[in-house]
């Protein structure tokens, strides 16, 4: 079975579900990837980021100071961005490959892609 790992601030609620616990509400998306690409057996590569919230119907919200994320992402080794394709699209970030993506189901289509 595949190993893949990811990092997350989780919480276990009464009900047994676990929770994204706040303020990594921002990391719904990398999150979201992490479970598709370890259900499917498809890794993301390493120096690949995913920033957006999630909505309840699917759709992937922009987050607050995203140009300065990409920036700050490019200092840390990475060279692919995932990002919410709705909103004001940042200035080009150099080095860095922009994936711009509207729902869930585009993130899980870009993750099937690199089969």
């Amino acid at each position: 079975p595949p190993n893949h790992q990811t990092k997350a601030n989780t919480e276990r609620g009464k009900n047994g579900i676990i929770h994204a616990m706040k303020p990594h509400a921002k990391s719904a998306l990398s999150l979201a990837l992490a479970i598709v690409s370890n259900h499917l057996g498809i890794p993301v590569p390493r120096q690949t980021i995913a920033m957006g919230e999630l909505g309840l119907s699917g759709e992937i919200r922009s987050v607050h100071l995203l140009e300065q994320r990409l920036k700050e992402a490019k200092r840390l080794g990475m060279n692919q961005a995932l990002i919410p394709g709705n909103g004001k699209l940042p200035e080009s970030i150099q080095g860095v490959e922009i994936v711009k993506v509207s729902t869930i189901a585009d993130a899980v289509k870009w993750v099937m892609d690199r089969k």
